[in-house]
């Protein structure tokens, strides 16, 4: 706010030229072009404040209960910065806390190391020997809040990123190759080329037992298809819907009338049968193929395989949660003929549906497929085969699955699981051929529910796909 309200006997200087010489206003665009810089990266997440915890602490990951993960996480600034008042220069972010703190307040010691504002012509100690020739950051004996580590040492007198006001500065100066470091590269860096993610099934290794299909819809070039198999809060089996585009690499299905992207639907059994979206639990989800393994959800210590995705979603009561996917069954790990894909039996038999992910076992072809599938009060409900010897025309037993809720601790020793019926999947060549299924399933839970097909011809409505196809 201009005026005496903030700035006491001064107002800011609003011209696109400097002020003059001594003009005691504020230079406003010297100050706006500062922190718009602090806004675009050039600030650390190092704890300054003892009463939010260790000084030199790192950024902590805090959740909607409260809770705060002890180990912290790095942040990009800081990752460029090193300590050099010992015998060997060390990375900020490898010191424990106490080193930390004393770094920030070592004077002259607090080094930025990355390479393009090292190098740069705008580095005033560039001709300097290693370290002197590092750029110093600002490291008062005692931290000042708000200005320790996310400025350039004060010496810079002719610096926009000090600590100290420079009225008059038109340029970003040294801070803008130290950008660089944080995603701003002074060369134009190349557009991205963003995959679509081979499809298949997906989970998160932390929640084993739920998961996701997500397969591109046949005859598009962006839009998939996703069925979340997950446990509702007793552990019973449960499913959900969702359809959209993946763009940019972005997977965010449009909303349904009542605001849903991700919804479930209560099957209408008649002649023929049909089914209509269940209102009763409201839901979203967004996944997104870029970047996750920076994602905190996906540096939690559990081991998982790339590629990543980091999927945040709603359902009902459970909001705003965060798994961090990895595939099943990765692209070069599927079979010559893979029939991985979503299938259902036509419009005249809506409803239900198989999901199967081909994979190679061995010197064999296995294959795991999941059944959807009502129970008696036309619930969606789902159960699973699995042979790794798979022969088309062989039965396989289908099992239920008993979990545990979305935000219940994964218990130990699995997922017990026992059988509902058998399934036999007629799937030959070639591989673009429709197939078919004969099964004979119970659920084993309150109000059962049997759902039979003697023959029922499968239709693959959605695809892994070559990536990028």
């Amino acid at each position: 706010m201009d005026g005496d309200v903030a700035l006491g006997s001064s107002s800011f200087h609003y011209g696109l030229s400097a002020p003059a010489a001594g003009d005691r206003n504020v230079d406003f665009v010297t100050t706006a072009m500062h922190e718009i810089t602090h806004g675009l990266g050039f600030v650390s997440l190092l704890n300054l404040d003892p009463d939010q915890g260790p000084v030199g602490a790192k950024f902590n990951a805090c959740f909607n209960d409260g809770y705060c993960e002890p180990a912290g996480h790095d942040d990009a600034f800081a990752d460029a910065v090193a300590y050099t008042g010992g015998a060997t220069p060390r990375p900020l972010n490898a010191l424990t806390d106490d080193e930390r703190a004393a770094a920030l307040t070592s004077v002259f010691d607090l080094r930025w190391t990355d390479a393009p504002a090292v190098e740069s012509a705008l580095n005033p100690r560039r001709a300097q020997p290693f370290p002197q020739n590092l750029p110093a950051l600002y490291a008062p004996a005692s931290i000042e809040g708000g200005s320790t580590l996310s400025h350039l040492d004060s010496t810079y007198v002719s610096q926009l990123m000090t600590p100290f006001l420079t009225d008059g500065l038109r340029s970003q100066g040294l801070a803008r190759p130290m950008l660089s470091a944080v995603g701003w590269p002074e060369s134009p860096a190349p557009v991205p080329a963003v995959h679509r993610p081979y499809g298949g099934q997906w989970f998160d290794p932390s929640r084993s037992g739920h998961g996701i299909d997500l397969h591109r819809v046949e005859g598009t070039p962006d839009t998939y298809m996703l069925v979340f198999y997950t446990f509702d809060n007793q552990g019973a089996p449960e499913w959900y819907l969702a359809i959209g585009r993946i763009v940019d690499g972005v997977f965010r299905p449009g909303d349904d009338a009542a605001g849903n992207s991700l919804w479930r639907t209560r099957y209408l059994p008649g002649s023929p049968p049909g089914q209509e979206p269940d209102t009763t639990v409201p839901g979203s989800v967004r996944i997104d193929f870029n970047q996750a393994a920076r994602a905190p959800a996906c540096t939690d210590g559990t081991g998982r395989n790339a590629p990543l995705a980091l999927m945040t979603f709603s359902l009902g009561n459970d909001t705003d949660l965060t798994w961090c996917l990895t595939q099943i069954a990765p692209e070069p790990t599927r079979p010559a003929m893979d029939r991985t894909g979503h299938w259902f039996a036509g419009s005249s038999d809506a409803g239900w549906g198989v999901t199967v992910l081909g994979y190679q076992s061995g010197a064999a072809d296995g294959l795991f497929m999941v059944l959807y599938y009502p129970d008696s009060a036309g619930r969606p409900r789902w159960a699973a085969a699995q042979d790794n010897t798979f022969e088309s025309g062989t039965p396989m037993a289908m099992m239920q699955v008993q979990g545990y809720c979305r935000t219940c601790a994964r218990p130990p020793g699995g997922n017990p699981a026992i059988q509902v019926g058998t399934v036999t999947l007629t799937l030959d060549e070639p591989e673009g051929s429709d197939g078919e299924i004969r099964f004979d399933v119970e659920f084993a839970g309150q109000g059962g529910g049997r759902f039979t097909r003697a023959s029922s011809r499968m239709i693959r409505i959605a695809e892994s796909g070559p990536a990028g196809d």
